[in-house]
């Protein structure tokens, strides 16, 4: 290959003494994109760009979002399951409607879930700056990540109340934790396809896919080119919406399912129960 090179070289009148020079390799560097200010206008020059920033800080910021969102909403199973079975939600439902219940213990998983995630975000802020590498830090992203939070605990501590108030005991309720935390792993699980294709037709579609919104959308968001800016408004409406809907099913659920004790229902009494109440 470089002998026939150098034979062209040589018939368009190339010096041979900088046959070495042209077909030596250029060397590259990977550079951030430029962007543009949109309160002054200035353009903000692109910066050098390390090769394991493009993997680390989108793989971190998801690991981080399904790791809290598991945190916060996990213990949510069990911890009505055992009121149920210590028969303490009885009383409680003397001075509370059931839906209060379940959403006072949502808002309490909520305010975990913000408070565990800002110590994480504060203190990795600081360990970047101390080490020069604050740069790498997405600020930009932190409002769609607190969004994403607070929509994905909202969502799977409303079901996990629906699913602890059907259990009749704390071992039937461990056994779907596996169907509880589903829409955060399964994302985990197809992260590679998604990190070679972000803007791909199989990523588009299962980041508005709003199970896997949170976690998928948020991961594309911090890819080098970033999406489309319609596709993460189109996915909070998605999730909005499918928020409401999951909440207001488990609300009729763990209403239903609360007070009962001895055979646990099938899955056509928990769907009959979300649909009529």
């Amino acid at each position: 290959m470089k002998a026939c090179a150098k034979s062209g070289l040589s018939q368009l009148g190339v010096d041979p003494s900088h046959f070495a020079d042209l077909l030596a390799a250029v060397p590259l560097e990977r550079m951030s994109l430029g962007a543009r200010d949109e309160k002054t206008g200035q353009v903000q020059a692109a910066r050098k760009k390390s090769d394991l920033e493009g993997f680390v800080v989108p793989f971190a910021l998801v690991l981080l979002l399904g790791m809290v969102v598991m945190v916060g909403s996990a213990p949510m199973l069990t911890a009505v399951t055992e009121d149920k079975t210590n028969r303490v939600v009885e009383m409680l439902l003397g001075v509370a409607a059931p839906f209060e219940l379940m959403t006072g213990k949502v808002l309490a998983a909520i305010g975990l879930s913000l408070t565990s995630s800002a110590f994480y975000v504060v203190g990795g802020t600081l360990t970047l700056q101390a080490m020069g590498m604050v740069g790498m830090v997405p600020f930009e992203l932190l409002p769609w990540f607190y969004v994403y939070l607070v929509a994905d605990v909202t969502i799977l501590c409303a079901f996990a109340a629906a699913l602890g108030a059907a259990s009749s005991t704390p071992q039937e309720a461990q056994n779907l934790g596996v169907l509880l935390l589903s829409p955060v792993m399964i994302p985990f699980m197809i992260t590679v396809p998604i990190l070679r294709q972000p803007n791909g037709l199989l990523a588009i579609a299962l980041s508005l896919f709003p199970p896997f919104t949170p976690l998928l959308m948020l991961l594309r968001q911090s890819m080098p080119g970033g999406v489309p800016r319609w596709q993460p408004w189109l996915g909070l409406a998605g999730i909005a919406g499918w928020t409401i809907l999951t909440s207001f099913a488990a609300a009729r659920i763990f209403r239903v399912a609360i007070l009962m004790q001895g055979k646990p229902p099938k899955a056509a009494d928990l769907l009959r129960w979300a649909i009529r109440g």
